[in-house]
This record gives structure tokens, C-alpha cells and sequence, in this order.
């Protein structure tokens, strides 16, 4: 069964460590290159990192955490038709890595595919899975309602915001913020740089 994982503050965290159904942890030289795809996150420096995650998969092509992780980076981009594969190979690898099945299925809802969104976050759930974010994709997939975008947020605004919540120490917030505001203006390094504040804190 999927564990029962932590509020939503620990979703991306936990997705960043997982691991493979085997519990065992990356090869140290894989490690080492994962920390450096994450800096270049965090710095905004995207194609760098992807460039990362695609050497990788040249040597470790079944290594879930590392499809995963570039699996997301690509559904931060909007580029949901390449991001959908990885997700998908990493979850079958890796089951009970909860955090998979809800990326998954908020890529199958952005591509606008309600029906495949509910098959998968319903399979979840008899699985295991326990977050209220799966009742909420549950229910956005039965009613065949997309993510809501919501208006954009200005970047100045929306960087004041999250200081204010990492100041506060709301940090669970931050990171739902920071991930939010990413869809609009994902090449802020000062963004990418508020998002790490809140998930190392």
C-alpha cells in the first residue's frame, strides 16, 4: 500500500527524496549530480538542469527518482506531453512513492484528460493514499473541471507575498505559492530562490 504521507508542505520535498521500491539509495556519483540539477533549479537555471536529469538517463534509464524529478521539472514548464511519459514510467517503478501518483495526475488534468486523471488518483486511493490534494484531484477529475490558473499574479507582488510567509515561517504555504507563481514566471531566480527557502525550512 502507499504510506500515508504529511501535509502539503511535504509533497515536492518528499518526491525530491524519493527513492526506488528497493528503499535503496542512489549510487553517491548520481547523488552528487541530483544536488546539482536542484541548485540549478533552485538558481533558475533550468535547461542546465534538464541537461543534468538526460545524462543521467543515458546511464541510469530506469532510475524512478531521476524520471521523476525531470518528469516534474517538465510540468513546471507546461510541457505536459513530455513530462507525461516520465511520470508515468517512474510511478509504475516506483509504487508506493505517493508523491508520483498526484503528479500523474495533475499532468493528466492539465492536458485536459479528467477521465484518465480519475482512473489514476482512484487507483491511489485504493491503494492507500490518504491527502486531502487527492480528494481534491478525485474530485476535479469526476467533474471534469481543470486546475484552476487564476489571474496572474504580478511578480513583484507575488515575491512580497512569499517573503511575508517565509518571514512568518508559514513555509507550507511558501512552497504552494512559490510552485503556483513558477507557471507564470518561471525564469525569477528570485523565485527560485524564495522556493528553496521554503522547502529547506
Amino acid at each position: 500500500k502507499i504510506p500515508h504521507f504529511r501535509p502539503v508542505q511535504g509533497r515536492i520535498r518528499q518526491y525530491i527524496q524519493m527513492h526506488s521500491d528497493h528503499s535503496s539509495s542512489p549510487p553517491p556519483d548520481l547523488q552528487r549530480l541530483l544536488q546539482m540539477a536542484l541548485a540549478y533549479r533552485n538558481g533558475a537555471r533550468l535547461d542546465d538542469a534538464e541537461r543534468i536529469y538526460r545524462d543521467c538517463l543515458k546511464t541510469f534509464p530506469r532510475q524512478p527518482l531521476v524520471l521523476g524529478q525531470l518528469g516534474e521539472l517538465l510540468l513546471q514548464r507546461g510541457d505536459l506531453d513530455a513530462a507525461l511519459p516520465l511520470l508515468q514510467q517512474a510511478r509504475h517503478l516506483a509504487p508506493a512513492q505517493a508523491p508520483l501518483w498526484l503528479l500523474e495526475t495533475q499532468c493528466l488534468l492539465d492536458l485536459d484528460r479528467p477521465k484518465d486523471a480519475k482512473k489514476v488518483i482512484s487507483e491511489a486511493i485504493r491503494k492507500g493514499l490518504r491527502h486531502p490534494l487527492a480528494d481534491e484531484l478525485l474530485k476535479k477529475a469526476s467533474s471534469g473541471q481543470r486546475p484552476e490558473t487564476g489571474k496572474p499574479v504580478p511578480l513583484k507582488e507575488g515575491l512580497r507575498q512569499l517573503d511575508a510567509l517565509i518571514r512568518a515561517k508559514h513555509f507550507s504555504e511558501a512552497e504552494e505559492g512559490a510552485r503556483k507563481l513558477l507557471r507564470q514566471h518561471g525564469k525569477s531566480a528570485q523565485l527560485w530562490y524564495l522556493l528553496g527557502m521554503a522547502i529547506i525550512s
